[in-house]
């Protein structure tokens, strides 16, 4: 949260949308967070393209 700026609910809306985007349950995802840095990692880069999509659309 604290490296994208995010509120806990921010967060946890991305959370649900990458969920969502994946077709994953949310529980899975917020679990592979803990347990794999793998999936923590991809998780983390679809949040930044996400933000620099957003960015450029200004």
């Amino acid at each position: 949260m604290a490296r994208l700026h995010l509120t806990r609910d921010e967060a946890f809306e991305r959370l649900r949308q990458h969920a969502r985007s994946s077709r994953s349950r949310l529980e899975e995802v917020a679990r592979g967070l803990v347990a794999h840095q793998d999936e923590a990692a991809r998780v983390f880069r679809h949040f930044q393209r996400e933000a620099a999509q957003v960015h450029r659309a200004g």
